[in-house]
């Protein structure tokens, strides 16, 4: 499951634990997710309802007349030259109706208000959030924390990096790198975890990068383990394990939760200074400027590289930047004390 979608299923789980939620979203039939009542989306129009908060997820869906609300929500995830906003263009009042506008991050904000006036003070940074790891600052106490941070050291598997994300978000780049960084680290080792099946599409596997996965498949890149799309916590064990995360990012993220998930494992990562990568990922790694696929970029990146693989103490203070992180619980009370805000105001 992306992203978003599990996002998503986090929201809803969590603002049923206090409220009476039903969500309209792409499911076969109704039921029951956690506390909340689900239904099939286009049952939306085949009945009259009333709410409270109307809460929109990334695209502006028609709002049927049968639906009453006394305020509404639009919440994105997206970048405005995104398909969910292909009807929106030209119109830049086309929010005015929502009391509030959720996104990610600052860059979010501003990217949005490209395409939309919106006063500033009707946007909300949500954010998202990752799950704490068995090991993180907040388990060390001052008198132990070297100690411990040796321990974390040892923990570490050296020179096993990985890459978590889509294909489209810079892999093609990466392998390129990575003919390079085998040359000089012929022990090193690449853990791949990528493909479009989180999305629900597998077939893009082979319809777009094909050429890429056959290669991988037939073991034209030394020491690379491709793991295609698996459980979460089996992608967050090799990522605890893993030296860093290597991921030379092409897509101008309005938050990152790999970025988030790495941080949580300790893991200091190289990446791109694009998008929201800067503000999720904080000083817990190096971001290099786009272009990407320039022979700039991809030099820039191996030394990078290099000088964290010499450097045991520049990896350490990485390290210690990584947390504390953005938790589901900063999140969830974040989430709580926006609901509660928009329920007095005026």
């Amino acid at each position: 499951m992306g992203g978003a979608d599990s996002q998503l299923l986090k929201m809803i789980d969590i603002l049923s634990k206090d409220h009476d939620v039903h969500a309209y979203i792409p499911v076969r039939k109704e039921g029951v997710y956690m506390d909340a009542n689900i239904y099939p989306f286009n049952t939306i129009f085949d009945y009259p309802l009333e709410c409270d908060l109307l809460i929109q997820n990334r695209k502006m869906w028609a709002i049927p007349n049968t639906l009453k609300y006394k305020k509404a929500v639009f919440y994105s995830q997206d970048t405005h030259d995104t398909p969910c906003f292909n009807g929106l263009k030209g119109n830049r009042k086309a929010l005015d109706f929502c009391s509030k506008v959720w996104v990610l991050s600052e860059f979010h904000k501003k990217d949005l208000l490209k395409i939309f006036d919106i006063p500033e003070d009707k946007f909300f940074i949500l954010g998202n959030a990752a799950d704490e790891q068995p090991i993180t600052s907040q388990n060390l106490t001052d008198s132990d924390d070297a100690q411990n941070r040796l321990t974390i050291l040892t923990e570490k598997k050296p020179l096993q990096f990985i890459y978590a994300s889509t294909p489209f978000r810079g892999l093609d780049v990466l392998l390129k790198i990575w003919t390079k960084i085998i040359e000089k680290y012929p022990t090193a080792t690449l853990h791949l975890f990528s493909s479009m099946k989180i999305y629900g599409a597998e077939q893009l596997d082979d319809l777009h990068f094909g050429k890429m996965f056959e290669d991988l498949r037939n073991g034209r890149f030394k020491n690379v383990i491709h793991h295609g799309s698996v459980p979460q916590e089996e992608m967050l064990k090799c990522m605890r394990e893993s030296f860093m995360l290597l991921y030379p990012n092409t897509y101008p993220e309005t938050y990152c939760n790999v970025i988030m998930e790495a941080r949580a494992c300790r893991t200091p990562f190289i990446t791109t200074d694009l998008g929201a990568l800067k503000e999720t990922g904080g000083l817990a790694g190096y971001y290099i400027e786009p272009p990407v696929r320039e022979d700039r970029y991809i030099n820039q990146f191996l030394e990078r590289l290099d000088i964290i693989i010499r450097n045991n103490f520049l990896y350490s203070v990485l390290q210690d930047c990584c947390v504390p992180i953005r938790t589901f619980k900063d999140y969830e009370e974040d989430l709580l004390k926006e609901i509660e805000r928009l329920r007095f105001e005026d």
